[in-house]
C-alpha cells in the first residue's frame, strides 16, 4: 500500500507522521528533500531480498526492519514505482503537499488533516518569515503562490482524486487526540495498538520550537486585519463551509464523504475568486471575535 500523507502546509502533517511512527514503527519518506530522522530511527544496509536503490532499510526503536522510499521521493515516484509500492503488502508512507496523481493506482490511499484556512495560511506565512531572509506579503499565500497552492483547490483536488481518503479536521483532533489512532488503524488496516501513543505538544515544541511554537488556537487572529480576513475567507469559503468552518473558526461538525472507488473521480466545482511562529505585536485592527474554543495547537 502506498500512503500519501497529503496535508496542506501547517495543518498537521507532522501529527500524522508521528502517530504512524510511534504506534506502528513506520517512517514517512519526504517528497521534497533528504529527510532527517529522529535518533530512534536507525538506517540500515539494504540486505532484504527486495532491496533496491530506490528503497531504504530502517528500524524504529525495537521494531522490525522495514523499508521506505528513499528521500527525496519526487524523483522516484514514477508510475511503475507507484504500482510496485501500491501492490506491496507493506505500508509505504510519503509526505507531500502536491496535488494527487492524475492516474490513481489501486492500492494508493491518502491520509489528511484539514485546518481552518486562515490558521493554516497565516502559520505558513509566519514560518516562511522565520526561516527566510525575505518573505512575500500575506496575499501571496492565500492566493496559492507558495507550497501547496491554494488552500481550497488543494482540498478539492484530493477530495476528487479517485482514491480512498482519510480526512479529519485538525481542530477535531485537538479535542480528542487519541481518537486518531484507532481511526487510522481501521482505515489503513493496521493492528490496533494495545497502548496508543501520541506525541505531546511539549515534546513537539522541544523537538522544533520554530515549527511547533504552541501559541494557542486563536493566535492567528492577532496577525491579520478584518479586511485581510474577509479577503482570505472569500477565496476559500466555499470549500471551508463544506468542512464546517466559518470565517472565525469551527462552526459545525464535519462528516467526511463516503470513500470513492479507484478511478471514479468527483467533478471539481468552480472555486470562487473572491502563525504562531514569531512573537509579533498584535495588529491595531486585529480580529477580536473568537471561534469555538480549542486547546493549544502545534
Amino acid at each position: 500500500m502506498l500512503v500519501y500523507v497529503a496535508t496542506y502546509p501547517r495543518s498537521g502533517s507532522a501529527i500524522l507522521r508521528d502517530t504512524v511512527l510511534l504506534n506502528w514503527h513506520r517512517a514517512t519518506s519526504n517528497f521534497y528533500a533528504t529527510a532527517t530522522w529522529p535518533e530512534e530511527i536507525t538506517l540500515l544496509p539494504s540486505t532484504l531480498p527486495s532491496a533496491s536503490p530506490e528503497l531504504t532499510s530502517y528500524r524504529h526503536k525495537d521494531g522490525p526492519v522495514r523499508q521506505m522510499l528513499a528521500s527525496p521521493g519526487r524523483r522516484l515516484l514514477t508510475r511503475s514505482m507507484r504500482e510496485r509500492l501500491a501492490d506491496s503488502p507493506e505500508h509505504f508512507f510519503i509526505k507531500t503537499h502536491e496535488p494527487p496523481p492524475a492516474d490513481p493506482v489501486e492500492g494508493e490511499v491518502a491520509i489528511q488533516l484539514v485546518r481552518h484556512p486562515a490558521a493554516a495560511i497565516i502559520s505558513q506565512w509566519k514560518l516562511h518569515a522565520a526561516t527566510h531572509d525575505a518573505c512575500p506579503p500575506l496575499p501571496h499565500f492565500w492566493e496559492g503562490s507558495d507550497t501547496g497552492g491554494r488552500w481550497d483547490r488543494y482540498h478539492l483536488a484530493w477530495g476528487a482524486a479517485g482514491m480512498p481518503l482519510f480526512r479529519r479536521r485538525f481542530e477535531d483532533f485537538l479535542h480528542a487526540p487519541m481518537d486518531l489512532v484507532p481511526a487510522l488503524a481501521d482505515f489503513l488496516k493496521l493492528p490496533h495498538p494495545e497502548r496508543p501513543v501520541m506525541m505531546t505538544a511539549e515534546e513537539a515544541k522541544a523537538r522544533n520550537p520554530i515549527r511547533n511554537p504552541i501559541r494557542g488556537a486563536d493566535g492567528w487572529m492577532a496577525q491579520i486585519s478584518v479586511a485581510e480576513l474577509v479577503q482570505l475567507w472569500n477565496r476559500h469559503k466555499m470549500v471551508a463551509k463544506e468542512m464546517g468552518y466559518g470565517m472565525m473558526g469551527v462552526m459545525s461538525p464535519f462528516t467526511p464523504p463516503p470513500q470513492l472507488v479507484y478511478g471514479k473521480k468527483r467533478a471539481l466545482p468552480v472555486s470562487p475568486v473572491g502563525s504562531e511562529v514569531m512573537d509579533l505585536p498584535p495588529r491595531e485592527d486585529r480580529v477580536v471575535a473568537k471561534p469555538v474554543a480549542t486547546p493549544a495547537v502545534f
